[in-house]
């Protein structure tokens, strides 16, 4: 089969090389060179038209493509970019009036972030966590643009995660820390912590927040808001307004006059911290005649009922509390009780001692 293959193939070049033979001669030159020519010349310029105008067609098309993107977003909610939305900033209270008063003045034009970086920081800023997939979709796909914003803020306002995070974070502004440098213990970290979540909870004014810091007074293992003063390592008049200045005004004392900071400093100039027979309680009090300063001055002790059990079991039913039972001496009491009635009786215990230690006989 191959054989035969290439024989056809010999057999077919040889005929054509015979039919093209007649004009190769020496009369048949010119008409081919005549007939090339034109081939020649034809095929750039059939190439060169498309390479011409294949750019001025995609510039076209380009630009028909920006003409029509307008005309597919629509309505108030057509965002710049993912970050920024279309609808001007419009001021809803007081306080926005002020700021873009303010901004204004700067010649600063502020602009609204889009739905997507809003449901991201309002999940980061209130609660301290990322919204789910569809958290996140349903807010964005919500018809109400006017007021979901602050409905959002409301819901996660309602969550225990708000609680939960704003705790830790007003903990790192008081000082919340059971070991060094503060100290507080922690029995006394513990309840100053829980007093300050259910004020989260129970979404206390901050004017009520920082009076009930600043005008309690107790023990430190049960009044939660005392543990301010313990938190300050300065424990001077000085160092108390200097701590309050900064951690509520947000401002440093050593900036201001020198009347408004003595001013300042009076007020926290009759502060007193007694020490209990507990160990590491102490007691916070208003202390105008310096009681606490003198030595051996100690808060009454507690009945052990109330300073050993713990407040939730105060609450338990009068007719479980009225079951007591006898208390039991411990073995090593019974047996000293029955060698004392085995020595001599006599009214001096140096008698009996000296009873006790004679040798028999």
């Amino acid at each position: 089969m191959t054989k035969t293959s290439f024989v056809l193939a010999f057999a077919f070049v040889v005929a054509a090389g015979g039919a093209a033979a007649p004009e190769a001669g020496p009369e048949a030159k010119r008409p081919p060179k005549a007939r090339t020519a034109p081939k020649a010349e034809a095929s750039p310029r059939v190439e060169a038209v498309p390479q011409a105008t294949a750019p001025l067609q995609a510039e076209a098309a380009a630009k028909a493509e920006e003409a029509a993107e307008p005309k597919v977003t629509a309505g108030p909610e057509a965002t710049l970019n993912v970050f920024e939305s279309a609808t001007p900033p419009k001021p809803a209270s007081q306080l926005d009036r002020i700021v873009l008063g303010k901004l204004s003045s700067l010649d600063l034009q502020p602009v609204l972030c889009s739905d997507a970086v809003f449901v991201r920081r309002a999940y980061l800023d209130v609660i301290g966590t990322l919204p789910t997939a569809q958290e996140a979709r349903e807010f964005i796909l919500d018809p109400d643009l006017k007021n979901k914003r602050r409905a959002l803020i409301d819901r996660l306002l309602e969550r225990d995660e708000f609680a939960d995070y704003w705790s830790m974070r007003w903990g790192d502004i008081l000082r919340i820390k059971a070991e060094f440098p503060v100290n507080l213990w922690p029995n006394a970290a513990q309840a100053y912590h829980r007093w300050v979540r259910a004020s989260l909870v129970a979404n206390k004014p901050y004017d009520t927040f920082v009076r009930e810091l600043l005008t309690s007074s107790g023990s430190n293992f049960r009044v939660g808001p005392v543990n301010f003063y313990r938190a300050v390592q300065n424990r001077t008049p000085e160092g108390i307004a200097g701590a309050v200045a900064l951690t509520f005004m947000g401002s440093r004392i050593d900036s201001w006059p020198s009347d408004r900071a003595t001013g300042m400093t009076a007020f926290f100039s009759q502060i007193g911290y007694k020490p209990t027979n507990e160990w590491k309680e102490e007691n916070v009090f208003w202390d105008p005649l310096k009681a606490s300063t003198e030595p051996g001055s100690i808060a009454p002790e507690m009945p052990s009922a109330c300073r050993d059990r713990p407040p939730v079991l105060l609450r338990r039913s009068p007719r479980r509390r009225l079951r007591r039972t006898p208390r039991r001496r411990p073995p090593r009491a019974r047996r000293k009780r029955r060698s004392s009635q085995m020595e001599p009786k006599s009214s001096c215990p140096r008698t009996r001692i000296r009873a006790r230690s004679s040798p028999p006989g």
